[in-house]
């Protein structure tokens, strides 16, 4: 079926090598749920799930997919929202769980179950891309944090900054100062936190500016990444920040963070 040979199709994405004496795939899952909200849905949309039963031998054990559907009239057609939420684990065993909400209209039950199908296999394609990092070479990761060779999914860019950091890699610490200025709140504050992580001196700079963001919590966690690299640099930012801040509370833990940086010696 649909929904099962998309899982077999990332799986083979995910595994470059699979081998028969392998330890259980990490894509497969060993638990399906599905809820249905209302009577309306079509009977192939309410047992779609169970058509990964077949993708389950070799599955790692804790691994689950959890389908939720809801049915409406909707003119002469159906309109079914689903929701999708596929529990996994990275390759350092860590469960992870992601995911994805779809709306569509159908006219009949087969084109539910493909609209269906194929939000499962981009929700698992998506997992296959943002767990794959952490195997990628430090050139390809700068080569996806610097958008080089075009966009880049955000999922993929948290993810890839979460490793420069892990990896301490700064050979492409510019990339993450580009991001840190994105108009993404959330792209923003991981490359903040990315930035205050690698501790390169000359990024207080770029921190320093982000320190008078509109934005309260851009400006705290730039404020915080600064005290994180530490140095001269470092404190003289902080004593600017604690004398020209509009925002009294942060000028006074600005102020704070200098005087224990210089406590510190650093």
């Amino acid at each position: 079926m649909l929904v099962a040979a998309a899982l077999a199709a990332a799986t083979l994405h995910g595994c470059a090598t699979p081998q028969p004496a392998e330890p259980p795939a990490r894509w497969k899952v060993a638990e399906i749920q599905t809820e249905v909200e209302s009577e309306d849905c079509c009977p192939a949309l309410a047992a779609a799930g169970f058509a990964l039963l077949a993708a389950r031998d070799m599955a790692m054990p804790g691994n689950s997919l959890r389908i939720a559907l809801g049915c409406r009239p909707a003119g002469d057609g159906i309109e079914v929202a689903s929701m999708l939420q596929l529990k996994v684990f990275s390759r350092t065993l860590e469960s992870e769980t992601f995911e994805s909400a779809n709306s569509d209209t159908i006219f009949a039950c087969e084109d539910g179950f493909l609209s269906l199908g194929a939000s499962l296999f981009d929700l698992i394609r998506q997992v296959s891309e943002i767990q794959a990092i952490s195997g990628v070479a430090d050139e390809k990761l700068c080569e996806i944090a610097s958008r080089r060779r075009g966009p880049v999914p955000l999922a993929v860019l948290m993810r890839a900054l979460e490793e420069l950091a892990v990896r301490n890699n700064t050979d492409c610490v510019a990339a993450v100062e580009e991001l840190a200025l994105s108009s993404s709140g959330d792209l923003a504050l991981r490359a903040i936190g990315t930035l205050g992580r690698l501790k390169v001196p000359r990024t207080v700079l770029t921190l320093g500016r982000l320190t008078l963001s509109n934005e309260g919590s851009i400006a705290w966690a730039a404020t915080y990444a600064i005290a994180d690299i530490g140095g001269p640099d470092a404190v003289r930012a902080l004593e600017i920040i604690a004398g020209q801040s509009v925002r009294p509370t942060l000028g006074l833990e600005a102020a704070r963070l200098a005087e224990s940086l210089r406590e510190r010696g650093r």
